[in-house]
């Protein structure tokens, strides 16, 4: 069994709004970076399924090269690999075709497990445009997976 979970590296949520700027449209370099809470909740899910099913653990990201840093959390969590698509793109396709591609290199995927939504652009767009794309079923905003009989089962 092999499970994927998306994880984005955001800015740290401890700037404070006053002292928040912007830098061609991102945020300033200066501030901190960490794995969006979100996605750190979708992580220690696939976390305690894969202890719980013996099942392979893969994180995938888009972002850039500087982002390993920051995913290397997930690994001390417990996922067994992390795979950064490097770009920068704010398109949610171009993002979700990206992450295709890499979750399409992980062969055989069971179960793709995502945050709500990053907290730098809030959209929450790419997890249901990627499920579009791997002709998987989508069920946003899910509070626990179970694998049964050969299938999941997944509670909102």
């Amino acid at each position: 069994m092999h499970i994927v979970v998306l994880a984005k590296v955001v800015p740290d949520y401890e700037v404070p709004s006053a002292d928040f700027e912007l830098v061609e449209n991102r945020a300033h370099p200066r501030y901190t970076r960490m794995i969006g809470l979100y996605d750190e909740n979708a992580v220690e899910v696939g976390v305690q399924l894969k202890e719980k099913l013996g099942a392979d653990l893969t994180i995938v990201s888009y972002g850039l090269s500087d982002d390993v840093q920051f995913l290397r959390k997930a690994l001390a969590m417990g996922a067994d690999k992390v795979v950064l698509v490097e770009g920068n793109s704010d398109d949610p396709y171009v993002i979700a075709a990206n992450l295709k591609d890499a979750i399409d290199r992980q062969g055989n995927v069971d179960l793709v497990l995502a945050g709500r939504q990053s907290s730098d652009m809030d959209r929450g767009v790419v997890p249901g445009v990627l499920a579009g794309m791997l002709d998987l079923p989508f069920v946003p905003q899910a509070c626990s997976a179970e694998s049964v009989d050969g299938g999941w089962k997944i509670a909102r």
